[in-house]
């Protein structure tokens, strides 16, 4: 997506964005890693009333995954997640949160990458 950072950092705004090649997950990536249900996210945004000249600060909120294996198998490109969101959060990136930690039979995620966006 074309963004005029000139513009952005011209009105102060600090800019960033995820590398689709380093930090973004396809679906054969997720399935490389062995997302799964159970696995924690983080859900970033700007929700309505929250955010504004004196609060330009993204939100973060914790969530998990609640289903996947299905939609993976079978190619779609929606999920399920769980968390608390606001409202105005929709299109928000979901971000796998490192753990070290895992539900008995599923695999620890050692990094952080960007799977999709909350619709």
């Amino acid at each position: 997506m074309p963004i005029n950072y000139q513009l952005l950092k011209k009105e102060g705004m600090r800019v960033s964005y995820f590398r689709s090649d380093v930090e973004a997950a396809t679906i054969q990536k997720i399935n490389e890693l062995d997302i799964t249900e159970g696995d924690f996210i983080f859900v970033l945004g700007f929700p309505m009333g929250l955010v504004g000249e004196q609060k330009n600060t993204v939100i973060v909120c914790n969530g998990s995954i609640a289903k996947i294996r299905d939609t993976l198998s079978k190619g779609a490109h929606t999920y399920l997640v769980d968390a608390f969101v606001f409202p105005g959060n929709s299109g928000g990136p979901v971000i796998l949160k490192p753990e070290a930690l895992s539900i008995i039979g599923t695999k620890s995620q050692s990094s952080a990458c960007f799977i999709g966006r909350l619709t």
